[in-house]
């Protein structure tokens, strides 16, 4: 009987055994179904996102393409323009009612002042076709002229000359421009602001802003035209190595008649004649190179007259079919000159996938 109790006891003293809790389960089948269709609509949402991803590039591409058609037709429209105006001059800023003296002659109809304009820039000898006031009469303002030409190349004379009038109290405030079509002169009031913004920008300061009419867009033409450490590096070889040094290549540096300075210290014998890209000044690239030279000791043999030899140099850079700047030089050491008996830029390769022509001595 002592044994049955004690068993009894130990039988009351058991905990009763755990089972799952059936709501328990159910949560986690639901957490495991929401989430089983979060997934499927994450998925159906990522193939939509695929979707409209291709749609976007799809766009882009259309938008590029229009671009170059919109691109090719404006030029083609452009071009038919200029040749419908490429004679029309503009001249703004000749009042209408008031008289023009210059040298005790008074002219009081436009065309006899536009006549005197003419001879003021010394154009005598052209004769406009027709000259017409534009506009609706307005008391407040003179109207611009309309000045019809011979032909284009009399108006790119003449426009080369307009500056000179600001020198003639008479006509300091008369402009002369192209005539060209409003929505032509809208574009590129455009691209003109599009220009000073990216000049003005402070991460272009120092560099070279040009802007490619052709493709109407701005470029930075430093790199990889022009290489300043790789230059200063070059500068630094050479006078490290204290030798003399013969360099050829395309500098894209234009001097302009301030080349001259390089013969500051050399035989009066020397001087530079007939410079075919006479800049008044030379661009920035074109002070490091002529600075290099001084340091150097080197001079450019391109156009340079030493007395008994004249070394011929010519225009080395094109655009398209027109040959607009000398950019190919060949610097030499000054105590090398002597054995240097000719320099040839070759134009036999003009004919070459290049805008450049090949300097030889």
């Amino acid at each position: 009987m002592p044994e049955q109790r004690r068993t009894a006891q130990f039988l009351v003293r058991c905990p009763t055994p755990v089972h799952p809790d059936a709501g328990l389960q159910n949560m986690l089948q639901q957490q495991i179904a929401e989430t089983r269709m979060m997934n499927a609509n994450f998925q159906r949402m990522m193939v939509f996102v695929n979707q409209l991803q291709d749609e976007m590039q799809k766009i882009k591409e259309d938008n590029a393409q229009l671009h170059q058609i919109v691109t090719k037709q404006q030029s083609f429209l452009e071009d038919i323009d200029f040749q419908q105006r490429g004679c029309n001059l503009i001249v703004t800023g000749l009042n209408e009612n008031e008289p023009c003296t210059i040298n005790g002659e008074t002219v009081e109809n436009d065309e006899d002042k536009i006549n005197l304009i003419l001879h003021t820039i010394e154009m005598r000898d052209v004769k406009p076709v027709s000259i017409t006031r534009l506009g609706k009469l307005v008391e407040s303002r003179a109207r611009p002229i309309k000045v019809v030409l011979d032909s284009r190349d009399t108006r790119s004379n003449i426009l080369r000359k307009t500056s000179t009038l600001k020198n003639t109290p008479a006509f300091s405030k008369v402009f002369m421009k192209a005539d060209t079509h409003p929505a032509y002169r809208e574009e590129w009031r455009r691209l003109s602001q599009i220009f000073w913004t990216e000049k003005n920008r402070t991460e272009n300061q120092g560099h070279n802003i040009v802007f490619d009419k052709k493709n109407r867009i701005t470029l930075r033409d430093d790199p990889p035209y022009f290489a300043l450490d790789d230059l200063a590096s070059l500068q630094c070889r050479i006078h490290c190595a204290g030798k003399k040094r013969l360099l050829i290549g395309d500098m894209n540096a234009r001097r302009g008649v301030q080349v001259s300075t390089l013969l500051s210290s050399a035989s009066q014998e020397w001087r530079y004649d007939e410079l075919p890209d006479p800049v008044p000044q030379p661009k920035s690239h074109g002070k490091i190179v002529l600075e290099m030279c001084k340091h150097l000791n080197a001079v450019i043999i391109n156009n340079l007259s030493t007395g008994s030899k004249f070394f011929r140099g010519s225009l080395t850079f094109r655009e398209r079919q027109r040959w607009i700047s000398e950019l190919d030089l060949c610097i030499i050491s000054s105590e090398l000159v002597h054995l240097v008996d000719n320099l040839v830029i070759d134009t036999s390769f003009a004919s070459l996938r290049t805008m450049h022509l090949f300097v030889d001595n």
